[in-house]
Parts: C-alpha cells; structure tokens; sequence
C-alpha cells in the first residue's frame, strides 16, 4: 500500500492508493491541487523508476512527495532546498501516534548517488510487527546459564517442557527439556535486578564460554609434531618429507661437484617436493582441526587450499626456473660428468620409490574402502594430500630415471646436449604435475558435487520412504572428506497423521476427541494435534537421516555429516 501525505495550512491529509509491489516499483509522482476535495488532480509530471530498499516485499512504504501548490512556499517541499523542520517534527509524530509508522530518511538514495534537490523528501515505511512477549519461545536446560546467568536451582519453580532436539552426536533421537523463554525471563529479572544487568551478565558468561570453547577444542586437536605419528595420513606425509629432504642434500652436494644441468633441475625438483610436502603437512594439520564457532563445518577445506598451492609453486618455481637455468646451460655453461654420480642416483631412486610405496599403498586401502580402482579414486580427489604426495613421488622418480639417462649418454658420448635434454625433460615433467594439482583441486574449493550415480541413489533412497510424496532440488557436495546434502521434501500429511495415532501421543489425542463439543475445546485439541505432528514429523526426519548416514556411510563410505531435508 502506498499513503500519499500532503500537507495542507500545518494539517497532515491522507490520501490512500493500492498498488502491487513488485521488485521494482514505478513511483508515480503526481501534484494535487488541493481546494476542498480530493478528487481534483493536476496533470502527471513525471515517472521514475526506483528500486525499494525494504527487506520485506510486503512492506509498506509511506511517501510525503509534495505539499500543495498554495502552501508550497510555506512548507517542505520536493523542489526545494530548504525543508521547514516544524513540519517534518509534525509530520513524524502525527506518523507515529496514528499508524505507529517508523521514520526512515529525509534524503532517498539511488544507485549509491544522492539524488537532486527535487527528489528530496520524507520516506517511511512500517516493519513487519515483531512479537516480544516470548510465550511460544522454549529455551533448553543447557542454555539457561549462557542466556541468563540461570542455575537449575533458580527455575525449579517453572513448569519444564519435553523437547525433542534435532542433532545428537550418537545419532539417537535426543530428548530434552526445556523452559518457556518469558518465565525464565521473568526469573532472570528477579534475580538480577534490570535489564541492563542482565546484558552484562550475558556478556560476561560469553566471553568465558568463548575461552572455554577455545581450550576444549585445543584439547581436541593433536600437536602439530606429534600429529605425523598418530595420523595415518600424517605418517605417509612425514615419510615423504624427511626422504625428500635428504634427498634435496644429496642431490645438492653433486650438483656443486659436476655442475650438471639435470642434477640442477633434480635438486630444484626436490627442494620443491620438502617445501611442498611441508606445506602439505600444515594442510593436514589445520584440516584435521575440529569445528569451531568460526568455522561450524570445519576446516577441510584448508587441504585443498595447500594442494593448489603446491601446484602453484611447481609451475613457477619448478617448471620455470628449471627452463630457465636449462637455457644458460644450452649455450655453453661448463659441465663436470662423471659415473659416480650415478650411484647417488640409485640411492636417490631407492628412496623416492620408498616414499612413492607408502602413499601408493595408502591411496589402494582407500580406494578399496569406496570400492574404486587407483586411479579413478585419484581423479576424484578425495585425499588431497596424499594424491599430491604420490604425484610429487612419481615425478621423482621418474625424474631421477631420466637425470640419469641424460648424464650417462653425456659420459658416454662427451656430448653435454644429452644431460641438458634431460634436464628441460625435468622441467616439462613438474610442468604436467604442476598443471593436474591445479586442475584437480580448483573444483573442491568451489563446490565439487559427488558423481551423479550416487546423488540419485540417495534421492532414491529418499523417495522410497512412506512418508515422502515427492524429492526436488537434490544437491550433494563435497566439503573435505565429509559430505554435505540437501533436498527439498514433499512430505504425506496423511501417513504423519497415521504415525502420530500409531503412538502414544496419538492416542492420547484420539481421547480427547471425544470430549470436544463446543468451539473453544476444539480449537485447543487442533492446537495439540498440531504440535504432536510437528514433533512426529521431525522425529521422521531425524530417523531418515540416520538411515541415510548409515546406509551410505557401508555402501559408498562417504561420511553424510550435514543433511538438510528442507519440506515444501
């Protein structure tokens, strides 16, 4: 609804007009010529479309445009500069004691631009009506010393409430109890003394519930060094990172000797794979962490970030440097061949392939765990950090077998081409790898779905149930090794209604039908029957997604930690 307010000789007129509100309202602006009766107008000026700042669509907005063309002089208006606060302190209070209307702004603002003098006015709408009183709110038992300061002792008095709540750790149905928000309310005020108190007090047990939050969930967590051991993943990481750093030692020590362009290129390949599997590690590390009020899903995302990373830092300071160096060895920087080194070589490959043995065994327990082969579980994704050590392995090794062949041929031939061939091989190779640790990482930090097979199969799983009509808008994805998803439900009103007269609720209800002869008494038993269907409905939904965690957790070991089941 849109009031039209005009102001007349110091007198606050009303005129109302119904329009729809759509997401973008044509105002139209229109000035009357006020002489006695409203149904005189003056010609339209003009239109402007504007977009509404209300949150609500149902809101109302209340426009003072323009006073009439005799008293314009006199009083504010929409053409002028100068506004009389007489009449804005007039217009409000009348606002305010007739529609209990809130006052908004003097200056309406469009695309961030404050608009011209002309387009100046008094813009009110009223809010949506928000109830205080608290009769139908429930607060829990645990919630009553961090809201109010409260002990048990203090509300024994209060008439306490079975609820049933929504998320419990073993995955039972978890009862509580609870207390009608405006009695504790009541209480909270005998006992403190005001309001202001009461904030204070609010404020004080928050700041010790935060801290205390804090230092359970570091108890949670493992320590930083002691995690490569207790940590599966953590184990296969440290093993690559110790190897890898006495690998990038000896690889360092030849190539001071022989200054070969491949041995460079190895010991930058290595140097790369400590500091990426470092910086792997700390991933895990943050990753494993457990959930906090910052982060409430956690922080397996956080192994995704240091895998792009990795394949950041491969591409620029691998794969280019290594190009780099390559060219100034092409044109005739002098090199130092001999067949000893070579022997560090094999050492260096026996200990990249017992790096590349772990993680390789450790990516087939999970791949067999989904019931996946090797190589399809690694282009999934679903373990970020041992895929990038395996990877950063295979290239090692791969790396060391063609270092080796480039400076044999060199020894061989007394041709420094073939070492330096082998070195640009090198390059190229941390080029691949570089490029499939980008590629396979960037869809898991925006929303990576789970394969299309087993999205259906749980819409399925949902449609299947009894009291489901229909399944709509299912989505599925992957945060870290958890699984998020959602649907929107159709539920069957009348096999709720049969679940609820199956219980023991229910036949509770279905005696006091009988008693219900006049008007008032059925309005209480429609009150009571609504609620037990609420309760039965949302005990539904609890045990289906139990089923679901329980069905999907054997059969694709996926972990379902969040399912959203949002009814139409």
């Amino acid at each position: 609804m849109l009031l039209k307010l005009i102001l007349h000789d110091g007198k606050l007129l009303l005129q109302k007009r119904l329009l729809q509100y759509p997401a973008n309202l044509h105002r139209k602006q229109q000035h009357h010529l006020l002489t006695g009766s409203w149904n005189r107008a003056a010609e339209q000026t003009s239109f402007r479309k504007w977009h509404s700042f209300l949150y609500n669509p149902n809101s109302c907005l209340l426009d003072l445009v323009k006073p009439c063309i005799s008293c314009c002089e006199r009083h504010i208006s929409s053409s002028s500069k100068k506004g009389d606060d007489a009449v804005f302190r007039q217009a409000e209070c009348e606002l305010m004691s007739r529609l209990d209307w809130q006052f908004i702004a003097k200056r309406l603002q469009h695309d961030g631009k404050a608009k011209t003098p002309k387009d100046e006015g008094v813009y009110l709408f009223k809010r949506e009506p928000i109830y205080e009183k608290m009769e139908n709110t429930i607060i829990y038992e645990e919630d009553l010393y961090r809201e109010y300061g409260l002990t048990q002792k203090d509300v024994e008095n209060l008439p306490r409430e079975k609820m049933r709540s929504g998320w419990s750790l073993n995955q039972t149905e978890d009862i509580k109890y609870g207390y009608r928000k405006h009695l504790v309310h009541s209480a909270a005020l005998q006992k403190w003394g005001s309001e202001e108190a009461i904030k204070l007090r609010r404020l004080i047990i928050k700041i010790e519930m935060d801290k205390k939050e804090e230092f359970e969930n570091e108890q949670k967590n493992y320590d930083i060094f002691s995690f490569g051991f207790k940590d599966r993943q953590g184990r296969v990481i440290s093993i690559a990172l110790v190897v890898n750093f006495t690998v990038c030692m000896m690889k360092m020590v030849v190539y001071a000797v022989s200054m070969s362009p491949s041995m460079l290129a190895e010991f930058l390949h290595s140097m790369l794979d400590t500091a990426n599997q470092g910086m792997i590690y700390w991933g895990l590390y943050v990753s494993k962490k457990a959930p906090d009020k910052h982060h409430p899903y956690g922080y397996a995302s956080f192994q995704n970030i240091t895998s792009l990373c990795s394949g950041f830092s491969f591409f620029v300071f691998g794969f280019l440097l290594s190009s780099i160096m390559n060219f100034y060895f092409f044109f005739g920087a002098e090199t130092t061949l001999s067949l000893s080194h070579l022997g560090v070589m094999y050492i260096t490959f026996l200990m990249e392939g017992a790096s590349l043995y772990f993680a390789t065994r450790e990516l087939k327990r999970k791949a067999k765990e989904r019931n996946m082969k090797l190589f399809p579980y690694i282009r999934r994704g679903f373990d970020p950090n041992v895929v990038v050590v395996f990877m950063e392995d295979m290239a090692a090794v791969t790396g060391v077998l063609i270092a080796s062949a480039g400076m044999t041929l060199s020894h061989l031939y007394a041709q420094p081409f073939w070492d330096t061939a082998a070195s640009g091989c090198v390059a190229g190779l941390m080029g691949i790898v570089a490029a499939y640790l980008i590629k396979s990482n960037i869809p898991s930090l925006v929303g990576k779905s789970i394969p299309e097979e087993e999205r259906k199969d749980m819409a399925d799983f949902l449609q299947r149930d009894r009291i489901v009509k229909y399944v709509s808008d299912v989505k599925a994805v992957e945060i870290g090794h958890e699984v998020r998803f959602k649907a929107e439900v159709a539920f069957d009103g009348k096999e709720l209604a049969q679940l609820l007269f199956e219980s023991k609720e229910g036949m509770d209800i279905l005696k006091g039908f009988q008693n219900v002869k006049k008007e008032p008494e059925a309005i209480e038993y429609m009150k009571k029957f609504a609620d037990e269907l609420q309760n039965i409905q949302g005990r539904e939904v609890d045990r289906i997604e139990r089923q679901m965690r329980a069905e999907f957790e054997a059969k694709y070991h996926i972990r379902l930690r969040h399912v959203d089941l949002e009814p139409l």
